[in-house]
């Protein structure tokens, strides 16, 4: 059964009906995105690179939201439907002026071969590892992100202005409730795990 559904995987791929080229152990793909202003489709092209050579890439972390209503990610063979998150992210990153070389698994790793997806996973703290940087994003902002980036500065700045310890604050607990709410606010999902 493997060996029928590497065929066909092959045999699509050959002819220009997949964005997937299969992947030897060393191998990941690299997603090019292309430069585009903020509202154009986005348009990017798949590239397989070994690890061990030191190819240049981000690694990109975020959210992945709801799978529906899909974003659009246009590749070599087609559009692909993407989280409405990643688009963001792409779109929040993508340069107007050159091509950015980025690492998202829900695009570079095949999610419908489970075989190659186990292997990727297996893989994906070395990916992390030997990107030149990895970029976060935790989604579009909104007015309660201003406000809570605001009140961490803040925090942060008090903390080291009065040493404040761990037994201190009791003492100023009630009034950072309205704090602690709107950075909550900000952070009310969950972070995925992966399967």
């Amino acid at each position: 059964m493997l060996n029928e559904h590497k065929l066909f995987r092959d045999f699509f791929y050959a002819h220009g009906l997949s964005n997937y080229r299969p992947l030897k152990d060393d191998q990941i793909r690299i997603l090019n995105v292309l430069p585009g202003r903020p509202t154009d489709p986005i348009h990017a092209s798949l590239e397989v690179v070994r690890l061990k050579d030191r190819p240049f890439y981000r690694a990109l972390s975020y959210h992945w939201g709801p799978k529906t209503p899909p974003g659009k990610l246009y590749l070599q063979h087609g559009c692909v439907e993407i989280t409405t998150s990643l688009e963001g992210a792409l779109r929040q990153h993508r340069s107007q002026n050159s091509s950015i070389s980025l690492w998202a698994d829900a695009v570079c790793i095949n999610q419908k071969d489970r075989h190659e997806k186990a292997k990727q996973v297996a893989m994906m703290k070395q990916i992390y590892q030997m990107s030149q940087e990895t970029l976060v994003w935790l989604g579009n902002p909104n007015d309660a992100d201003d406000l809570a980036f605001r009140m961490i500065s803040v925090l942060s700045e008090v903390h080291k202005e009065l040493k404040i310890t761990t037994n201190d604050w009791g003492a100023i607990n009630q009034p950072l409730e309205r704090v602690v709410a709107s950075v909550q606010f900000f952070m009310p999902f969950e972070f995925p795990h992966r399967q």
